[in-house]
């Protein structure tokens, strides 16, 4: 959607808003926005034409557009020059380089009230190629300029690349704050009237830090999330299972308050549980996880991990088959015991060549297929073994969907199926996929879009 901005003297209008698409795909809306200073508050609404007017892009709860500015069409080129464009989000080139990139902050700049000031710049992972869409974005300055007070606010969403502005800031000095999922970080900055204060070059004192996030990964022989995040640039502790019950990540998810140390934790495919749940420890392990969530942690987990949600979280997601059996059961929808393995190849036929099952996920997330561009993505399941979801519980949203038919010499259809889903849990949230990287490697599929949507989802997290 394009804005207009107004201004008058050093008050002025000051703050991207997101805007709503009417429901009924006619295109058109309003924009509203408001910029803080003390107790006043100014609105401008600007009325956008049909041909001008975009689809809402609906990310967890806000409704957030994509920001262009009409009047600034340099600024407009230079951020699109410094974001990774979303089909391009896996370009990870090493870490920034800050050589020759100034302050935000210039100590010895004297504020002189007069014109206002604009800026602009990009939410970024720690590591160079990949921006963060939709992430939150604030400005807060303190300024001599204002006659009613000596702060100013504002508040924007930033865009599907990244990209964030805010025009007609009061001369002064104060932070930037970009916030998503658990990740935040401040930027200080001065504003000079009648100056672009220009961040779009994603250096590591603008982007995410690498360990301001405290991150474990509960590592599996099926999954590895550990590479996509260190990929990102995120540092992370990595517990190993492959010894099972006596491993790293059995004591470590059996030891709730070392657990509550972190922020987000990763669950890997293939990390043991069906040795690891066994007797006591299942129950210590499952009261773990409900606290870990319930405390304002997140939860992350993927395929064969189903048994770590299913055991705390049993009316979160209606599993196929016996939800809480570890045996692994005949391939399809028939009721045999255990959780139910959709269709793939079997171990051996994968060894001797044989193609992964593919199916058209359908996007159900606007957020998320705004940065994909389309709203359909191939899934690839590279064994038949992989846990298929039936239907999503109370509270729980599917973000991910594919109608999923059985191969020979299996028949039936599982009908349309979840394949990601997220839901709240106290104070936290839970996102589980029925896919990961690794399969979509091993199945020779293109990993750049498996990447983004899993990307995507480590900054909801």
């Amino acid at each position: 959607m394009r804005a207009m901005w107004t201004h008058s003297l050093c008050l002025a209008l000051c703050a991207l808003a997101a805007c709503s698409a009417s429901s009924t795909g006619d295109g058109n809306g309003a924009v509203a926005t408001d910029v803080h200073s003390d107790s006043v508050t100014l609105k401008t609404d600007v009325e956008t034409s049909e041909a001008d007017a975009a689809d809402t892009v609906t990310t967890d709860e806000v409704d957030v557009p994509a920001i262009a500015d009409e009047q600034d069409a340099a600024a407009e080129d230079a951020v699109e020059d410094a974001v990774t464009d979303a089909g391009e989000q896996t370009d990870l080139a090493g870490f920034f380089d800050d050589t020759g990139v100034d302050d935000a902050v210039a100590s010895d700049v004297e504020i002189v009230c007069g014109d206002s000031g604009l800026v602009k710049g990009v939410a970024c992972a720690p590591k160079a190629g990949v921006s963060v869409a939709f992430a939150n974005i604030s400005i807060d300055i303190s300024t001599p300029c204002l006659s009613s007070g000596n702060t100013f606010h504002a508040d924007t969403v930033a865009d599907v690349k990244g990209s964030y502005a805010f025009n007609a800031v009061p001369p002064g000095v104060g932070t930037v704050k970009i916030v998503k999922g658990s990740f935040q970080t401040s930027i200080p900055v001065t504003i000079v009237g009648g100056q672009t204060l220009d961040l779009t070059q994603p250096t590591s004192d603008r982007c995410f830090k690498a360990g301001a996030v405290k991150i474990a990964v509960v590592q599996g022989d099926a999954d590895s999330i550990e590479t996509l995040l260190t990929e990102l640039g995120f540092a992370h502790d990595d517990f190993a299972t492959s010894s099972g019950a006596t491993s790293a990540g059995a004591k470590f998810l059996g030891d709730g308050a070392k657990m509550n140390t972190y922020d987000v934790i990763f669950v890997d495919c293939g990390s043991k549980l069906d040795t690891i749940f066994a007797g006591t420890p299942k129950n210590t392990i499952t009261a773990n996880i409900k606290a870990f969530v319930a405390a304002g942690h997140s939860l992350y987990a993927s395929d064969w991990a189903w048994l770590m949600v299913e055991s705390a979280f049993p009316t979160a997601i209606e599993f196929y088959g016996d939800d809480l059996s570890t045996s692994k059961a005949t391939a399809g929808p028939k009721p045999t015991a255990g959780p139910r393995q959709g269709p793939g190849p079997s171990l051996t036929e994968k060894k001797a060549g044989a193609a992964a099952y593919t199916t058209t996920g359908n996007v159900v997330d606007a957020g998320l297929a705004a940065v994909l561009g389309k709203s359909s993505t191939t899934i690839y399941e590279d064994l038949g073994t992989w846990v298929v979801m039936q239907s999503a519980g109370p509270g729980t949203t599917v973000e991910i969907e594919s109608t999923v038919t059985d191969t020979l010499p299996a028949t039936g259809t599982w009908g349309t199926v979840p394949l990601v889903v997220r839901f709240p849990s106290g104070a936290g949230h839970v996102v589980y996929t029925s896919f990961h990287n690794i399969a979509v490697k091993d199945a020779g599929g293109p990993v750049d879009e498996i990447k983004a949507i899993l990307t995507y989802l480590v900054f909801t997290l």
